[in-house]
């Protein structure tokens, strides 16, 4: 017998509600955004959240990684001396004034004039075009601090000095002493071993061109390298490099030199845990056998083959992982240490209904999620309900059930299917949409009338869920804040 029926949405918009802008401010105080000419100071800006961090505090990084430090041109220091920590652009970590007690002792002095130190040409100029402080007026120490934030806040400058001099009775020289940022401007890299490759190595740095360059970010850079050759089984790899200062652009080009020897072998495998399999077919499978290459590729090769010999037996909570890695340098081989848990078969059935295979791995997501629960078992039962829906059973109803076997090595799954009648979707009424008509609306639903094409139209639970908040989605939107949508 087949039974017709028809849906409603009901729509109630509420009020229209206008387009709030809401702007908040940390503290309180209005914030003025200012575009300036003075912008185009910055060659190149740091990325969002860089710090410019100390050279001298590196982090330690792998033994085998070497690095070659010449000072940044524009910023030479005497021998053993470490570079001071610089700020993020626009806040002095270290008030320069502070550091320059001159300046204040200079105050009121007439200023006689005004040089750069450690810069020249363009960026002078534009560097000066930033200076508050005017010749052949007072010094006013509230203007020289002013002008030190204007130039912190291109991101060029790592530290900035000011040296106060008098080359006559109340007059004052002023200096301003600068140590200028450098910024990336090309990664080369020499003797990639192939796999990892040259595009691989440099994008193990985490290096991005125009970024700030600092010695701390170099030096996590050189350790994540080195650590890419050594899960390739290039233990006995070397890493160095150098710069080329590029001065009037304030840009620096790093180099990169791998050396890297000769590739580790996979060593002794052991295994653990309940692998229902001995060493020799756990390596088989693995394709980990002793005397193969050592690489990344093969890792993660071994435990998907792994995971997809215990799938076939249907253990679908089987568990494989790599639980160590020990390098033997005296072989230069790699002892594995393999860790699994099979987990019991898990049969699926479904009963009242013939479902594939394919179709029952699909609904049940236990199969991706490779984990078994109640959580897990409702969500089938639903996809399964809604399948039937959609081929015209709109009354089934899906339930399950659960059983183990006293070994604990097999569990099994029912899913006790009432299919009900066959039903046919005659129509899809909107109700109470005054500001869309009902083509707009019709547009983003998925549930659809009977037709030619489709003998009993397209329902579900699932699909009237989606379509009523695709619906409300719509309305909200457009400011309709208190939309509700509701299918009858």
């Amino acid at each position: 017998m087949l039974k017709h029926g028809s849906m409603k949405l009901a729509v109630c918009a509420g009020l229209l509600m206008a387009p709030l802008s809401v702007q908040t401010f940390a503290s309180g105080n209005p914030l003025i955004l200012v575009k300036s000419p003075e912008a185009d100071l910055a060659l190149a800006q740091p990325p969002s959240g860089s710090s410019l961090a100390n050279p001298a505090s590196d982090a330690q990084g792998a033994p085998a990684t070497t690095v070659t430090s010449p000072a940044p041109p524009s910023s030479p220091q005497p021998a053993g001396t470490p570079a001071a920590t610089s700020p993020a652009p626009g806040t002095p970590s270290l008030d320069a004034l502070a550091k320059t007690p001159a300046v204040g002792l200079y105050a009121g002095a007439i200023v006689h004039s005004i040089q750069f130190r450690g810069i020249t040409g363009d960026v002078a100029t534009k560097a000066r075009a930033l200076v508050t402080q005017e010749v052949g007026q007072p010094l006013d120490k509230a203007k020289v601090r002013a002008s030190l934030t204007a130039l912190y806040a291109t991101g060029q400058f790592a530290d900035l000095q000011v040296e106060a001099s008098s080359p006559a009775a109340n007059q004052v020289d002023l200096t301003f002493v600068t140590s200028g940022n450098y910024f990336i401007g090309s990664i080369s890299l020499d003797g990639a071993p192939g796999p990892p490759s040259e595009g691989e190595l440099i994008h193990s740095l985490k290096l991005e061109l125009g970024q700030l360059f600092t010695q701390q970010n170099l030096q996590r850079g050189l350790a994540n390298m080195t650590k890419v050759l050594e899960d390739n089984g290039y233990f006995q790899s070397t890493v160095t490099s150098d710069y080329d200062w590029q001065a009037a652009d304030q840009q620096v080009n790093l180099h990169i030199y791998v050396k890297s020897g000769h590739q580790a072998r996979v060593g002794k495998i052991t295994v653990t845990g309940t692998p229902g399999l001995d060493v020799s077919q756990i390596a088989g499978i693995a394709h980990m056998k002793p005397g193969k290459h050592v690489a990344v590729a093969r890792t993660r090769s071994a435990l998907q083959r792994l995971r997809k010999k215990y799938k076939k037996q249907n253990r679908v909570t089987a568990q494989v992982s790599i639980t160590d890695r020990i390098y033997q340098p005296a072989t230069n081989t790699v002892d594995y240490a393999f860790h699994i848990e099979r987990g019991p078969i898990v049969d699926v059935k479904v009963d009242g209904y013939k479902l594939s295979k394919s179709l029952i791995q699909e609904f049940v997501p236990i199969y991706e999620e490779n984990a078994i629960d109640d959580d897990l078992l409702n969500e089938g039962g639903n996809n399964i309900r809604d399948y039937l829906q959609t081929q015209g059973r709109f009354e089934a109803t899906v339930a399950y059930s659960r059983s183990s076997e006293p070994a604990g090595d097999r569990e099994t799954v029912v899913y006790k299917v009432d299919r009900g009648e066959l039903s046919k979707l005659t129509t899809v009424d909107i109700e109470g949409n005054k500001y869309f008509d009902s083509d707009v609306i019709n547009e983003r639903m998925q549930m659809q009338a009977a037709d030619i094409l489709n003998r009993h139209g397209l329902f579900s639970q699932s699909l009237v869920r989606r379509d009523t908040a695709a619906i409300e989605g719509l309305y909200v939107a457009n400011g309709f804040q208190k939309v509700k949508v509701t299918p009858t």
